[in-house]
């Protein structure tokens, strides 16, 4: 399950082995497990774990997305758009995964939530140009930040 959640390969294991040397000889409670497994990926993010450092002289400044299917990209866009616009920053986002109908349609969702204009095209579009161009109305609104 761990590796199927794109967790890797090492950190399952390390997952696993810290949760079977606390569970020895007795039963482990649901809440027990996610307890381990919260810890242990504490530990695997909190030396690579930073605040967000926006550059605002180059405005708009440009977040960019990446990663395999499935893994929560477009609700952290939004949760990411939801805290810089409660934060007082102007964001518009970009739907650049143009092959996943779903995916657009969610990002404009999370637009209408966090007031952030969605910049989008028909599904199957290519994604660089689509970049290109809300790169392009960022400025010209005078987005602080693009996703």
């Amino acid at each position: 399950v761990l590796i199927r959640a794109d967790l890797g390969v090492e950190t399952a294991l390390r997952v696993t082995d810290s949760l079977a040397s606390s569970r020895y000889g007795r039963d482990v409670s649901d809440s027990e497990v996610r307890a381990v497994m919260a810890a242990e990926v504490e530990k695997v993010l909190s030396p690579v774990a930073k605040p967000l450092e926006l550059d605002l002289s180059h405005k708009p400044h440009v977040i960019l997305v990446v990663g395999v299917n499935g893994t929560g990209k477009t609700t952290t866009i939004g949760k990411l758009a939801a805290k810089l616009t409660d934060g007082g920053l102007k964001v518009m986002l970009a739907a650049g995964d143009t092959f996943r109908a779903a995916a657009i349609e969610q990002l404009k969702i999370w637009g209408e939530r966090t007031k952030s204009p969605v910049i989008a095209t028909k599904l199957g579009a290519d994604a660089a140009g689509l970049a290109y161009d809300a790169f392009e109305k960022a400025k010209e609104a005078g987005s602080d930040v693009l996703i």
